[in-house]
């Protein structure tokens, strides 16, 4: 499961937005907006500044986003020119363990429309930010049978109702923020890091503001 929020500082609206002994992540929500509720959470109903919030599905699969080689990205509309301040995205983890992401690599790339793939696909890199534990909040947001893949792995890496809490990361006060241009698609990319020690996957979602 994954989702992102995107959000700004402003407080304008718009209307845009699986196997190794490591974390997962799927991204469930997108939102951006431009200005920061006074908590560092993200909740339905909050400013964004996308063409929809894509949030959780508290039944739906969770992918592998542990280390650079697992990043997973989505893209988004951007609804109103300015920068991407916050940032909040859901995750969980393999089978309820107790892995606890450590680092939050973000990226945004621009979009390329006609790749010779049916779909749309991440083009240049436009901005990344690296955070650390001390730079994110994290809070159990809701539950449900959920599944976890690790598409490399064929089909042997994908399990079926394998865990049920999923949570919220959330990221604010970014400095030196990307700046979003109204009528523009782009993606936004993460993987994490997850405290030494720990092996249990986990999945994310993700928001920015």
């Amino acid at each position: 499961m994954s989702c992102f929020v995107m959000t700004d500082r402003t407080g304008s609206r718009a209307a845009d937005g699986r196997r190794d002994p490591t974390v997962w992540l799927a991204a469930l929500a997108l939102v951006l907006t431009a200005a920061a509720p006074a908590q560092a959470d993200w909740n339905p109903g909050d400013p964004f500044k996308m063409h929809f919030p894509q949030l959780p599905d508290p039944n739906g699969w969770d992918v592998l986003f542990v280390g650079p080689a697992n990043e997973v990205a989505d893209d988004w509309a951007c609804t109103e020119t300015g920068p991407v301040t916050d940032l909040h995205f859901w995750y969980s983890v393999q089978g309820d363990g107790t892995s606890t992401i450590s680092l939050v690599t973000a990226t945004i790339y621009s979009d390329n429309p006609s790749p010779p793939a049916p779909f749309s696909t991440p083009a240049a890199l436009l901005w990344s930010g690296t955070f650390t534990s001390q730079q994110f909040v994290t809070r159990l947001f809701g539950s449900g049978s959920q599944g976890f893949a690790d598409p490399k792995q064929g089909p042997s890496g994908w399990t079926p109702a394998d865990h049920l809490n999923y949570y919220q990361l959330n990221i604010t006060g970014i400095e030196n923020p990307f700046v979003q241009t109204q009528g523009t698609i782009y993606w936004l990319g993460l993987n994490v890091g997850i405290s030494a020690g720990q092996s249990h996957l986990l999945r994310a979602a993700q928001v920015l503001r």
